[in-house]
């Protein structure tokens, strides 16, 4: 048992020794590869940080951590006191690995500002193109609703809707400000304004709408699944019009009735 014990003990010795030596080495090829650089404290970023996330939970969820970096390398924005950007957001997805730099940080009301701000969680933006007949004379604005119908080639060729009571994001670069259904951090910065960054007479209309009726609207953009010509708008108006309906589609045999008004 005795001579067990000395043999164990001798291995741990030898591994001590051995992670010592490792641990050397390796601290002199980053003290060469830095050629004796003087090194300054940084904050690297340990888990991935999502676009959004308060500089207030950056230590207390341990997403970053101290470390040293020569000087020479620290970016000149580089966060050296987490207090400097107390209050703001993460303006993009940060990765493991790399240093934390102010740019990477915004107010709350700089952040709800950006495009991608206001569209709704759980939403993706997609958008089509559409002259002033398609478009409704060019009288859709942002925070609109419209109706979207489709002309659908067969024998004889119909008209149908293809989504009601969609929300347009945008027209042109003009968007809707952020509501609540972004971040409370957006949320409590906005209002309900339009932010305008280009004219609203444009023909590009763009939809706030789960990425499965994106995938329907690209399809029948891009004269897929039987589409034929462009899509038509319908505007609805801003009381809210009435709810969906399932209208069946509309054809040469059932274009006329015996109804004098719609």
């Amino acid at each position: 048992m005795t001579r067990r014990l000395l043999v164990a003990g001798l291995a741990l010795l030898l591994a001590v020794a051995a992670g010592g030596a490792a641990y050397a080495y390796l601290h002199g090829i980053q003290q060469r590869a830095y050629h004796d650089a003087a090194l300054v404290p940084v904050y690297r970023v340990d888990k991935p940080v999502p676009a959004g996330t308060p500089a207030s939970a950056l230590a207390s969820q341990g997403l970053v951590g101290r470390g040293v970096i020569p000087e020479r390398y620290r970016p000149a924005g580089a966060v050296t006191s987490l207090s400097s950007i107390q209050g703001e957001l993460s303006t993009s997805e940060l990765s493991p690995g790399e240093v934390l730099d102010a740019s990477q940080f915004a107010s709350p009301a700089a952040v709800a500002a950006t495009p991608a701000a206001v569209i709704p969680r759980g939403d993706v933006a997609i958008s089509v193109a559409v002259d002033s007949i398609h478009g409704v004379a060019g009288l859709v604005e942002p925070g609109d609703k419209v109706d979207i119908l489709v002309e659908i080639a067969g024998s004889p060729t119909a008209e149908r809707f293809l989504y009601q009571d969609v929300p347009v994001l945008a027209v042109g670069s003009s968007t809707v400000s952020p509501t609540a259904n972004q971040t409370d951090a957006a949320s409590s910065a906005a209002s309900t304004t339009t932010t305008t960054t280009g004219s609203a007479g444009s023909g590009l209309i763009t939809f706030a709408v789960p990425p499965a009726a994106a995938q329907r609207i690209a399809l029948a953009e891009s004269d897929g699944g039987g589409v034929t010509g462009e899509l038509y708008l319908a505007l609805l108006p801003s009381s809210g019009g009435t709810s969906p309906v399932s209208y069946p589609p509309v054809d040469a045999r059932n274009l006329f009735t015996n109804q004098p008004t719609p």
